[in-house]
């Protein structure tokens, strides 16, 4: 039925896709009409949509990228569109902590992830999408304030002697576009 590879792991991406979307759905109703007793709950004191909103940024740049891609899908990124929902979710939850402890520092307020009484999870459910959506370029900013509150080592072990400048005719290997993990579309 399915002749080639690339088409049947275009429609795999999709309709797991479409599952995690129709759990995260089934999982909003719930919340919504207080069915299982979900509305307040936390997950290590994040609230628990943050982890949905996540996952749902995730799983519209898999489709997105299912679409912009689908005569030149690279099958080796399968994994990476299966994966990416749970990443997005780890992701929008650890946007969230980062956030409360930032607004925390910003003010005299104790460094808790309780949202105080007024506060609108609003803008809290975007930052998890959008992170959750645009992970690569939130990973890089994890990577980039990490390397600034750890400092980059001692430079005198890692870097022995200077090297010498390259050529504008000097090709850098180190750029190979097989060996980058995917961009926030799935592709290198």
């Amino acid at each position: 039925m399915f002749k080639d590879p690339a088409d049947w792991s275009r429609r795999a991406i999709f309709f797991a896709s479409s599952f995690y979307a129709l759990v995260i759905l089934g999982g909003a109703i719930c919340y919504m009409f207080n069915l299982f007793e979900l509305t307040g709950r936390t997950i290590a004191d994040v609230p628990i949509e943050m982890l949905w909103f996540g996952s749902l940024g995730a799983i519209t740049i898999s489709l997105q990228a299912l679409f912009e891609y689908q005569d030149n899908l690279q099958t080796k990124f399968n994994l990476w569109h299966l994966g990416r929902p749970i990443i997005g979710a780890i992701l929008g939850l650890m946007s969230f902590l980062m956030l409360r402890t930032l607004v925390a520092v910003g003010s005299s307020e104790t460094i808790t992830s309780d949202i105080p009484e007024g506060i609108t999870l609003f803008p809290y459910r975007i930052l998890a999408f959008v992170v959750g959506y645009r992970e690569a370029t939130f990973r890089e900013l994890m990577k980039r304030v990490i390397d600034v509150i750890l400092g980059p080592g001692d430079r005198e072990k890692t870097d022995p002697e200077p090297q010498q400048p390259q050529r504008r005719n000097d090709v850098d290997q180190s750029t190979d576009a097989s060996q980058t993990p995917p961009s926030s579309t799935g592709q290198p």
